[in-house]
């Protein structure tokens, strides 16, 4: 029983931690370049629809200890927390997106990830699609109770929608950053992390006796960070050959710019290589 609350715990913190590298990354560099808003609306509506589904169908009362209450809330815990972190990635995201957007033509995206879907839009339709999932299940909640037969397979319903947004999550992103040639500010440690996580929580989840439309939405999403992540190794690696930053920049630009000898530390490994100024290339999609 140790063991098991101990790897419980264990794959929370996981969980929950894995979403503030790409915090980190784009607070700290004020910058969001290369970073799909496809990739945060799926993400935040995804991990949404999954806590609502344990919302709506959570039946227990807990007569136990607060600890033993605690733990068995792990899964909950997990998947609120996520949401939220997932959502408020869009703070950042929209509070550097405009700074960095059109300072260069390099990069081109295709129609149908045109540039005329701002940003905006994308968070207030995760907004609005959020708020008319939840007072549907709301309602369905107040008229027919919690252990109903509608109310369940609402719920349900709602773990299928986020499987199917998990099965494409990170398609656009993987596009973004192949035709974008850099890593920008996707972080790599949120990739890796989230491939780690898609094996690990969905044996977790399973052995919990959650329903398969819970943790079933994690295996195509780790098919898609690993192809994400071999990709992001592949450019980090080219890009360090060719002498420039996560941005396309050459790096002996900015050893000019500040009158200081700047070569690449070879002693640095690559997953830790960054470089916070600004850069030339910041198109976003």
């Amino acid at each position: 029983m140790i063991l098991y609350d101990a790897a419980s715990l264990a794959v929370t913190a996981l969980q929950l931690g894995q979403f503030l590298p790409q915090h980190y990354e784009m607070a700290v560099k004020k910058s969001a370049v290369g970073v799909s808003p496809w990739l945060l609306f799926f993400n935040s509506l995804y991990t949404y629809l999954v806590a609502l589904e344990l919302i709506l169908v959570d039946t227990t009362v807990c007569t136990a200890s607060h600890f033993r209450c605690f733990m068995h809330a792990q899964p909950l815990i997990q998947m609120v927390g996520a949401a939220f972190l997932c959502a408020t990635m869009w703070y950042w995201f929209l509070k550097y997106y405009d700074a960095n957007h059109n300072q260069a033509d390099a990069f081109k995206p295709p129609p149908y990830f045109t540039p005329q879907l701002a940003p905006v839009t994308f968070f207030n339709a995760f907004l609005f699609i959020s708020a008319a999932f939840t007072a549907v299940g709301f309602a369905l909640l107040q008229i027919f109770g919690r252990t109903s037969y509608p109310l369940v397979t609402y719920a349900q319903w709602c773990g299928l929608l986020a499987a199917a947004l998990n099965a494409i999550m990170w398609i656009p992103q993987i596009y973004v950053t192949a035709s974008y040639g850099h890593k920008g500010d996707v972080s790599v440690w949120w990739v890796l992390s989230s491939v780690l996580m898609d094996v690990v929580y969905s044996v977790y989840l399973a052995r919990m006796g959650e329903h398969w439309t819970v943790w079933a939405n994690n295996v195509p999403d780790g098919v898609q960070t690993t192809v994400l992540l071999l990709l992001i190794l592949r450019l980090e690696y080219l890009d360090d050959i060719a002498g420039v930053d996560d941005y396309g920049n050459p790096i002996h630009q900015h050893a000019h710019e500040t009158d200081m000898p700047m070569q690449p530390d070879e002693s640095q490994p690559l997953l830790f290589r960054t470089d916070p100024r600004h850069r030339d290339q910041l198109q976003q999609v």
